[in-house]
């Protein structure tokens, strides 16, 4: 029971994250009413509270991160929509590097997500040196 607590918790702090990035709650509910979507916060969370090196301040942020990559690797969602999650992604990273030590910590994390938005470029004749917000 305190796990099925812990899980709607934490699902709600990646909820308010992305809506604190994006500034969009159609985003959000698109996201996250996904079951894909939320088995991926799910799984996670369980590999960070694992990690030795749990940070619970970050741990919403650091999901950013796979729920951006898996969403552009699903027809789920549109072409407008997954430029939309590579420039939130890109975004979030921009932001990681600033904190050179903080970003070497989850560099495994970080490449991984890169590697699926690059490949999401490549499919799609993007530049993602170019994909920034406005925000």
């Amino acid at each position: 029971m305190f796990k099925s607590i812990r899980e709607f918790i934490f699902l709600i702090k990646v909820q308010a994250e992305i809506k604190a990035q994006t500034g969009n709650q159609e985003i959000v509910d698109r996201l996250c009413e996904n079951p894909e979507v939320v088995d991926v916060i799910r799984q996670f969370n369980e590999i960070l509270r694992t990690n030795n090196g749990y940070n619970a301040k970050v741990a919403a942020f650091m999901t950013l991160f796979p729920v951006y990559a898996f969403a552009l690797t699903r027809g789920t969602y549109s072409l407008e929509e997954k430029i939309k999650f590579a420039t939130w992604l890109n975004d979030a990273n921009a932001k990681a590097v600033r904190n050179i030590n903080f970003y070497n910590n989850y560099l495994e994390i970080f490449l991984s997500a890169q590697s699926k938005m690059h490949e999401f470029c490549i499919e799609n004749n993007l530049n993602p040196d170019e994909l920034i917000s406005n925000k």
